[in-house]
């Protein structure tokens, strides 16, 4: 089946206002694996990772209001349909996106980050090599990863972070008249 995940980095906004903005709380537990529907945690590299279990990707609207004093990358994996996707956005304004589109094909806009190039070489060597796997599907991982250190899947040496906080959606405020 695999991964079929959402992920969202931010650096140069604090904690608090990244949960803020994304609607979402602590709960105060813990885990070690990200397995809960939204954890999140601060990376070693500087970035705070959220890990969207539950298929509710954020919206980009959201994403691209954060990125307005700091950098935020998104990447989208469902490995059951062979769908990914890296965007980061600065300024408010989306800077990069690379989108695998199938067969070996990748889709890139903006100006991609250095490591990119490198990533793709690398993934389309290894694709020669062994042509029974589409390792050119990695490609949108492997640059979100190469810029935050945080692989999606935990390879190959397992996450960076001892333990992800497990977080919730914070439930709408209504007025006590409101049934809806």
């Amino acid at each position: 089946m695999g991964f079929n995940v959402d992920l969202v980095a931010a650096r140069g906004i604090t904690a608090s206002d990244l949960l803020a903005t994304m609607n979402l709380e602590y709960t105060g537990h813990t885990e070690e694996e990200p397995e809960s529907p939204v954890v999140g945690a601060s990376l070693p590299s500087g970035w705070y990772i959220l890990y969207f279990n539950d298929r509710t990707p954020p919206k980009e609207t959201d994403l691209a209001s954060l990125a307005g004093g700091a950098e935020v990358m998104q990447l989208d994996v469902s490995e059951a349909v062979g769908h990914s996707d890296a965007k980061c956005w600065m300024n408010g304004l989306m800077t990069w996106r690379i989108l695998y589109e199938g067969a070996q094909r990748l889709a890139v806009t903006g100006h991609t980050p250095e490591c990119f190039a490198e990533v793709e070489d690398r993934m389309r060597k290894k694709q020669a090599s062994e042509n029974d796997v589409d390792y050119v599907f990695n490609v949108p991982a492997d640059v979100f990863a190469e810029i935050t250190r945080f692989p999606y899947d935990g390879n190959p040496n397992g996450y960076p972070v001892a333990s992800f906080d497990v977080l919730r959606r914070k439930k709408p405020h209504r007025k006590w008249w409101q049934l809806w």
